[in-house]
């Protein structure tokens, strides 16, 4: 049975960013449709299908026998706690948290990744420049919209670049490089939310500045 129906646009998105790999860790993965279809499209020859609750890791169990995919194991991991060094090449953290997901990434672990495939829900710009600080460079990106929201996500492989201007870290620079076709509209709804944010914000508010410079710089790619 193909799984590929289950998954939204956002799941199909962190899936068509993974490079071929011997194993991958899927980090926080809920129902377990990303590993189970990697491993039915060939893309991976292994998955682990890692999460911290009872409830999702039954899920995946049940999905993982639903969809008679062999090659998907299921472990109850904090992070990268349960992943042994070597375990994997390759690792997906997606629906997640920006201060979340920086602090997973700073797991001694990670060094043994060839590709990490990000898709946060919050803060893309905090873990951009964390990637950069830590040895990564983000080669791909790419851009969706579910039920009205936005989603980002990016594939970050070993390397240096450097450093990004403000509105790359926000918005993206490969997607900006790509002329995505959503980008205009990403755009436009992260300066509303900072104009939003701007209009409860006293001006001696030590983010004030950062927040100004930020919305006049987005506003260059509407």
């Amino acid at each position: 049975m193909d799984v590929s129906k289950n998954l939204t646009p956002r799941l199909r998105m962190v899936c068509e960013l993974l490079l071929p790999c011997e194993c991958v860790a899927d980090i926080g993965t809920d129902h377990a449709y990303v590993p189970i279809f990697l491993v039915q499209k060939k893309l991976c020859r292994r998955a682990i299908a890692c999460d911290t609750a009872k409830g999702p890791l039954a899920a995946a169990r049940a999905n993982i026998a639903k969809f008679g995919v062999k090659d998907v194991s299921v472990r109850e991991s904090d992070g990268f706690s349960q992943i042994l060094p070597n375990e994997a090449d390759a690792a997906i953290l997606a629906g997640m948290g920006g201060d979340l997901i920086v602090r997973i990434m700073a797991s001694p672990t990670v060094s043994t990744f060839q590709q990490i495939i990000i898709q946060p829900q919050r803060a893309p710009a905090l873990i951009r420049r964390s990637l950069h600080q830590n040895g990564f460079l983000i080669d791909r990106e790419a851009l969706c919209r579910e039920n009205d929201r936005f989603y980002c996500a990016f594939r970050a492989v070993r390397g240096s670049e450097r450093e990004w201007t403000m509105a790359q870290y926000e918005l993206g620079k490969r997607l900006i490089e790509d002329k995505h076709p959503l980008l205009a509209s990403y755009a436009a709804h992260k300066i509303k939310k900072l104009s939003e944010a701007l209009s409860h914000m006293p001006q001696e508010h030590e983010n004030y500045a950062e927040y100004i410079e930020l919305k006049h710089s987005l506003e260059d790619f509407l």
